[in-house]
């Protein structure tokens, strides 16, 4: 979705705006790697996730493919964003 150089503050707002379409939004991780960058969004119910994952994977932004699906939720709580 963008390279670690392109995360800005605005990027979390970005994303749970984009993402708010597909329902509420709890939270909203961004996790900077050395060569890539995980987003981590937590919906309010599974239901928004579920609409959210088909509907984001494989797109593009910024030149940069897309890959969404779930996370184990617990790892996600634990601030454990590497698994």
């Amino acid at each position: 979705m963008v390279t670690p150089s392109e995360v800005d503050g605005e990027l979390k707002d970005e994303v749970r705006e984009e993402c708010s379409k597909f329902g509420s939004i709890k939270r909203v991780e961004v996790h900077t790697l050395k060569e890539t960058v995980r987003i981590f969004v937590e919906f309010s119910d599974l239901s928004g996730a579920r609409e959210a994952i088909p509907s984001l994977h494989g797109r593009w932004f910024g030149g940069r493919q897309i890959i969404a699906n779930t996370y184990d939720q617990e790892l996600f709580h634990q601030g454990e964003y590497e698994a």
